[in-house]
This record gives structure tokens, sequence and C-alpha cells, in this order.
């Protein structure tokens, strides 16, 4: 049975917070296909290459239990095997398989399932010439294998990204500003969700996070978001890597963060770790003094797990506890979660412990900051929060701009006071104002902020050595109404010590009572997420005969080629793999080497060694030109070239 995949174009302008924000929703049914005869090739090896394959079946996979995240999915994985260019899973009813998927990574999700219907799965191990293991196979219905309820322990409500109203500005706040192409709705597997693509995304709950007594698991508070997050590979840009720019480099790496960050640190938009941010050992923690004090982050990479640790917050001494790993599986949903314990924070994926911080964390409350970096079609599930039950504080951000130069009502000097004029309707009835200023350097004594007939004394932000800092140092105090009525005047006044310089200031406004303002769909232009899944790309390089990488032949004129395929790159764009028919390698226009990759049906991924003998060839630069050929005689290969110079 094949996912059923509807691909629709409807954007979306939502707004929150004071950011637009674009949403794509994919309602149209898409043109038939045509399908073309499966390419199958010829092997044929030039007497220059030696290539030699090793005869052997691959291994079977070991099946984990299959479970559920909710009612029409069903998630299963199993044991990574060694040298697997891949996986087919086949599954259906009553014995009856559908068409293959095939996919990089070892595990699976299956969606717009019938709840009480039991699916037979089958998956095979899959080689990189395609040859396939013996078929494991499990059955199960969602019904049968749905775990406990993940949001029985949260407050109520959870939030599920299903449409515009999700992102609603009484539910979260999008911090700093391009995110009018970030945020689209895909229906794609048979239930309607958010999904980011973009280079950056924060987006803080308006739920606080307050601890309360230990549940049963110990936990004072909790946080969990469901996503399929972190994208395997992606670049700035939002694109898959591409054979000259592979996975894992700092400019390409995708990643999530979930931040809890305690008062008044929720009203930086600045949370973004910085670009060589100290990096945690999977299932570890690092302390960053350089980071917001006070806050607890868990970063999320392709790669591994691990916490960053703001200066403020306690070590504990308990000891190290056995974590699982996790890698990256693009188009399987994950539950993260974060407790928060007496002597430690811990992060689990799906009920199994990842990491752990050895800290006692010095708040009681906080907020919950989700940060995306580079996610390619990166699924928002759903979120919630546990501890002590409370509602959602809106905070409504006004930018007063710098003022202008104005009367000191105390009876100073008019040049040392700025005014920044505030409607009063933008304050009325909320429970207090929050004035924050930014200079344009620091301050030769204490900045005074009047509001409401009251004067209140600035203080920092942030601490003078913190790296998160903006270049102009911000103060700012907090103005308590209660509801009250703030008066006909509702300017705030700055007071410097000298003549006022032009302060930036915010006003952030709490609490104030605004109706539900669920996003608006307007139809706007679109780019339509890949939905066919495509053949991996080819990613080569020389090297000797002990695989160091060089530039040139060195071994008598040999010149050794590994190309691998790059299945996960590939499922990382549409969740699945396009099988492959073979490996064709070209030099200087002449045909070299022709793999078939379809022994037992089309391979996935994998590597492939060659070497090539130079004797013979004039001096000069010669090209390498690498192709991998999709078995859809409809799809294009996917190529990358090389080049190499003789003396």
């Amino acid at each position: 049975m094949e996912r059923s995949r509807l691909i629709a174009l409807v954007a979306g302008l939502a707004l929150l917070g004071g950011a637009i924000v674009l949403l794509r929703n994919e309602t149209e049914l898409p043109k038939p296909k045509q399908v073309a005869q499966p390419v199958r090739l010829d092997k044929y090896v030039d007497p220059r290459i030696d290539y030699r394959d090793a005869q052997s079946t691959p291994a079977a996979p070991n099946l984990r239990p299959v479970r559920a995240l909710d009612l029409t999915s069903l998630r299963l994985g199993w044991d990574p095997v060694p040298d697997a260019g891949g996986y087919e899973v086949r599954w259906g009813q009553d014995g009856h398989l559908g068409n293959p998927l095939f996919v990089a990574t070892a595990s699976v999700e299956l969606t717009g399932l019938d709840p009480a219907v039991r699916q037979d799965i089958e998956v095979r191990t899959v080689d990189a010439l395609g040859r396939r293991s013996t078929a494991q196979r499990t059955t199960a219905a969602p019904r049968e294998v749905l775990g406990e309820d993940w949001a029985i322990r949260l407050i109520s409500p959870q939030d599920h990204f299903d449409g515009p109203a999700a992102l609603d500005a009484h539910r979260w706040r999008l911090l700093g500003h391009g995110y009018d192409s970030c945020l689209w709705l895909d229906s794609s597997a048979g239930r309607t969700r958010v999904f980011a693509q973009c280079a950056k995304l924060d987006m803080q709950s308006t739920t606080p996070l307050i601890l309360n007594r230990p549940d049963q698991d110990g936990a004072l508070g909790r946080a969990v978001l469901i996503t399929d997050g972190p994208s395997p590979v992606a670049d700035l840009a939002g694109n898959a890597a591409t054979s000259d720019k592979p996975a894992g480099n700092k400019t390409n790496a995708s990643q999530v963060d979930i931040t809890l960050a305690p008062d008044p640190f929720q009203d930086i938009d600045a949370t973004s770790p910085p670009e060589f941010e100290p990096t945690p050992a999977p299932g570890g923690y690092v302390v960053d003094p350089a980071t917001l004090p006070g806050t607890v982050r868990l970063r999320i990479t392709a790669t591994g797990v691990g916490f960053v640790v703001g200066p403020g917050v306690p070590l504990t001494s308990i000891h190290p506890q056995a974590v699982e790993p996790v890698s990256a599986t693009p188009g399987v949903r994950h539950q993260w979660e974060l407790r928060v314990l007496r002597d430690s924070v811990a992060a689990y994926r799906d009920g199994a412990l990842v990491a752990v911080a050895p800290v006692a964390v010095p708040w009681a409350e906080a907020v919950v900051r989700l940060g995306f970096r580079n996610p390619w079609h990166t699924l928002l599930d759903s979120f919630g929060v546990g501890g002590v039950p409370t509602n959602p504080v809106v905070r409504e951000v006004i930018d007063l701009g710098t003022g202008a130069v104005g009367s000191d009502s105390r009876g100073g000097g008019a040049p040392n006071t700025r005014t920044y004029p505030l409607a009063r309707d933008r304050v009325a009835g909320a429970q207090s104002v929050r004035v924050v200023v930014s200079s344009a350097s620091t301050p030769s004594g204490p900045l005074v902020a009047e509001f409401a007939g009251r004067t209140q004394d600035l203080k920092p932000l942030l601490p003078a050595n913190s790296a998160d800092v903006p270049t102009a140092p911000e103060f700012y105090t907090d103005f308590v109404l209660s509801g009250a009525d703030p008066g006909q005047q509702a300017a705030i006044l700055v007071h410097a010590p000298d003549q006022a310089a032009p302060y930036g200031v915010q006003a952030i406004v709490v609490g104030r009572p605004q109706p539900t303002r669920p996003a608006p769909l307007t139809v706007q232009s679109w780019r339509q997420r890949d939905h066919e899944p495509v053949v991996a790309r080819p990613i080569a390089s020389f090297t000797d005969e002990h695989g160091t990488p060089v530039a040139a032949p060195t071994d008598g004129g040999k010149l050794h080629v590994t190309v691998t395929a790059d299945a996960l790159g590939a499922q990382s764009r549409t969740d699945a793999v396009a099988g492959a028919a073979g490996v064709e390698v070209d030099l200087d226009g002449h045909r070299m080497l022709t793999l078939p990759t379809t022994a037992d049906g089309p391979a996935v991924g994998g590597v492939y060694q060659f070497a090539l003998d130079t004797k013979g060839l004039a001096a000069g630069e010669h090209g390498l030109e690498l192709r991998i050929r999709p078995e859809d005689g409809n799809a294009a290969p996917t190529r990358t070239a090389l080049t190499f110079r003789l003396p």
C-alpha cells in the first residue's frame, strides 16, 4: 500500500506577535505520472579500471517493537546493519504487500492508517549492488501499540500545529525577523501539520513552565515536543546537500534546540547560540559561560544529543547514567521530552533516556523556546508543558523607536529626557508593561524610566560579560499595572544622566486582554516541496592505496576513487529514496565503468571503490563524471564531477 500523497498549494499569512508568517497548504491533486519501463544496465569495466566486488548477502535487520504516536500511524525501527546501503520496507493487509518504500535510516513511520486494521510489515537490508537480505516480518495495528497518552502529565490544552490558528499570538511568539516564507502547511501524510523550511526559526511558548511538586517519575516540570527534526543534511537556503556540499559541516548543519529560559530572558530575541558554541558530548553536557545565565538548552543534531548549560546553574554530583545513542531519521516523528528534576535535567526520546545534565535549576519558572537551524521540511507536530497549571501569558512587543527630546516631569533639564508616545488603548487592562531600553553606549550613570505616574530605575538586561549581549547594552524595568488604567497620557519617558542619546525603546505589554486572532489564509506565491522520492546523489573523492585523500595519482600511476551514493541526503528531501539502477563513470567523456545495482531489485545507497590506471594518459587536466541512474526511466540521473592533473 503506497502512502497517500495529496499535493496542493495554498499560501497563508499569519500575523503572530508582530511577525508575519507565510503558511502553505497542499490541497491540489497531482497529475497522473507516466510509468516507464524499469532501467536495467549491463556491466562494463574498462581494462584501465580495477574494480572488485565482495560477493556476500547482506545481514537481515533485527526488528524492534512497533510503536504508534497516534491512531493513524505506526513507527518501526531496527538495529542498523553494518555496511548496509539502505532498506526496503513493504506493508499491507492479509499478506498483500504494496510497493516498496526505500529508506536510508533504520526506522520508518507509516501514516494514514486505519486504527483497527493490522498491517503486515516486512523489512529487508539492501546492499550497494541491490542484493537483498531475507525478510524480517512483523504485524501490528495502531490501536494495539499506541503508547501511554503523552499528554496525560501536561497542562491543557496542548498545541497541535494543524493550521494557522495553532500559531495564534495567544499561544506562540515568533522572535526576530525573516519568517515570511518559513512556515508551511502540509497534508501529504494523511494529516495537516505545520513544517519549517528556512534558515532559522525561533518560537517561544506563551505558556510558562512553573515547577510543581515531584511527579511519579520525579519531574518537577517538563516540556514535550513531537517533531521529525533535525534534518540530516540541509544548507542555509534550506536545500538538501549536494555532491560538493556534503552533510556535517558548520555551514549546513541542521539542529533543533529546546531552551528553558528564566526571566528576564524571554524578552531577548538573540538567544540563538553563537556560531561556535561548545558542542556537548553525545548524551552529556557542556557549561558555556558565554550563553544566557540560568538557561538550560537541549541541542539535537543529526548525529547526537546533549545539553548546553549557562552560567549560574549549580552543578550536582549525580552518578553518570547510560544513555541511548540517537541519529536523525527524516520522515519519522519522535517525542522529545525534557524533565526538570531536583538534581538534573534529563532528555528522553520516545521514553528512552538520551542525555543528562547534572544541574539544579536556580529558578521556579521559565519559558520554553524552540529553535530550528536549517530545517529542511521539519515537521512541527505537537507541544506541551507540564508543571503548575496556568494560562498562557501573552507578551505584545511594541517598538517605540528612538523617541524625541521632551520635558522632564520631575523638573530636570529637558535635554536629558526623551519621550516615547504610547497609545493608551495598547496598554489598557494589561498586567504589566516592561520597558526595554537599548543604549548606543554604556551610560555614565543610572537610567530612569517614567510611566503611569511612577519612576523606576532601569537595570541591565544581561551581565556585561555575556556573549549574547547585543552590540548596544540593554536595560529594563517592569511597571506593574494589574489592570489599572495607566492614565490618559501613556507615554514613556527615559531620563539619562547626561544629554539624552537617541535610545531605542520597546514596550512589552504583558497580559492585556485580546480577542483570539486566527491567522487568515491568503493565496500567495508558493513553492512546492519535493514529494516524489529522488535517487541518491554521488559524492566522490580521490585517495591513495591507504585511503588518504590525494589530488593526483601516487600508487604507481593508480588513482583510487571512492563513490558514496548519499541516500540519507535524498531521504532528507522526500522522506524516502528512489531506487537506483546503477553507477556510471566516464573519463574525459569516454565510458570507463558501468555497475548495475539491481541484483535483487534496485539499490538504495552504498559505497563503490575502484582504481584508475592513469599510465598512458596525456599530461594535463582530466575529468571524471560519475552518475547514479534511477530505476525510473522518467527520472534524471544525479551526477558529480572530479578533475585531476598529470605532470
